[in-house]
């Protein structure tokens, strides 16, 4: 199962980011680490739960469904340092992969996942270690998987308030005295976090840099063997 598992992960992030994954860290059961040479992704499986109404019924007139998944807290500080670090020796981008036990593939970028717990406060325990739980009508469905009929209802309703949300407020002297609350703003998950184009540029430069010297000492180089040859 878990090979099949890890089967499915790979294709997946050979699909999105046109390259093979070149080597996978088991970091606990149904968590892994895989590795390619532009992306790092944090696998996680079976980590679902359909009691999210339930836990976070304050969040309940959010629409978010009763569905989601949750991942230690720990777990994403750690892949988020990894992010971090490799980034520093080169671009790179960085997702977390969800698989179901009926091997559905959802994905969203770790920055989000910590972006929606700071928002909505869902932090609960399992086993004595935080966890963070998100709607799985946040989560980005692989493209190649239908949504089912109940995902497809969990994100019309989403669309529904957001277009509600947005919709200005007639009444000026009504919008005038109304606390702005954003935790009404409705997060948009992204695919994958990405190295900035900043951090681009620098490590681009830096290469450019390093080719330069490597042609220089190419060039001293043949000037020596010229000067044996005569």
């Amino acid at each position: 199962m878990i090979s099949d598992l890890k089967l499915l992960a790979k294709k997946v992030l050979t699909d999105i980011f046109s390259e093979r994954v070149k080597r996978t860290l088991m970091v606990n059961q149904g968590t892994y680490f895989l590795y390619g040479e532009s992306f790092i992704s944090l696998l996680r499986y079976g980590t679902f739960t359909s009691k999210f109404n339930e836990m976070f019924y304050l969040l309940k007139d959010k629409y978010f469904g009763n569905r989601a998944v949750y991942i230690e807290l720990d777990t994403l500080n750690k892949f988020l340092s990894k992010f971090e670090r490799i980034k520093k020796a080169r671009p790179v981008k960085a997702t977390v992969v969800f698989v179901s036990e009926f091997q559905d593939v959802y994905l969203v970028s770790p920055s989000f996942i910590r972006e929606f717990k700071d928002r909505f406060g869902t932090v609960g325990k399992i086993d004595g270690r935080a966890v963070i739980y998100v709607p799985v009508s946040m989560l980005i469905k692989w493209h190649r998987q239908e949504l089912t009929e109940e995902e497809k209802r969990e994100r019309r309703m989403r669309e529904i308030i957001q277009e509600i949300n947005s919709l200005d407020d007639e009444d000026s002297l009504l919008s005038f005295f109304e606390e702005e609350d954003e935790s009404e703003e409705l997060l948009s998950p992204s695919l994958y976090l990405d190295t900035t184009w900043e951090e681009k540029e620098r490590y681009f430069i830096k290469k450019i840099k390093e080719l330069e010297e490597d042609i220089k000492g190419l060039k001293e180089e043949i000037k020596i063997l010229r000067r044996k040859e005569v």
